[in-house]
């Protein structure tokens, strides 16, 4: 599927994380969604070998998931760019890439409440790890906030879980 600049300068602007995504990433989350539909999303980003961009992203009626990842460590659109890089690329892997509509989802399920950590703007935040679990007995992890030392990235998270419990019939 062919992406026009816009869709893609869109897509960016939801997808970029601690930097922006491979193109890879762009395209296949492009190809599931149209970025003027998407209501929230958030992005995450494990730079270890091999890097993992998981991509979270809601309309007003779907959810859509996408896990790609690339045998190497900090695989990101600068590394995607550089020169050695466009002609050596690292072997990619879609691990997940789907849309689901929302009325698939059964509950969302709280499975630890880690420390208290406290932030940059003083507010106490409390780690969890937490999934959905569809009709069809299928689960999805969400976003690890085991690693979510920002304010901003921890806020993006707060944001797309209070906008799912909301859109959750």
């Amino acid at each position: 599927m062919e992406l026009d600049l816009e869709h893609r300068k869109l897509i960016d602007e939801h997808l970029a994380a601690t930097s922006l995504p491979p193109r890879h990433v762009i395209h296949t989350v492009g190809t599931l969604v149209d970025p003027n539909d998407i209501v929230v999303s958030f992005t995450e980003y494990d730079a270890t070998e091999p890097t993992k961009w998981r991509v979270f992203v809601l309309t007003s009626t779907n959810i859509v998931h996408t896990e790609i990842q690339y045998e190497t460590d900090n695989y990101d659109r600068e590394e995607e760019s550089s020169p050695w890089r466009r002609t050596n690329p690292p072997v990619m892997t879609i691990n997940a890439a789907w849309t689901r509509p929302l009325r698939t989802i059964t509950g969302l399920h709280l499975t630890q409440v880690g420390d208290l950590v406290g932030t940059d703007l003083g507010r106490p935040w409390f780690r969890t790890t937490s999934h959905i679990a569809f009709t069809d007995h299928s689960t999805l992890a969400l976003p690890n906030e085991e690693h979510l030392y920002r304010d901003d990235v921890r806020r993006g998270v707060t944001d797309f879980v209070k906008t799912l419990r909301g859109l959750i019939v």
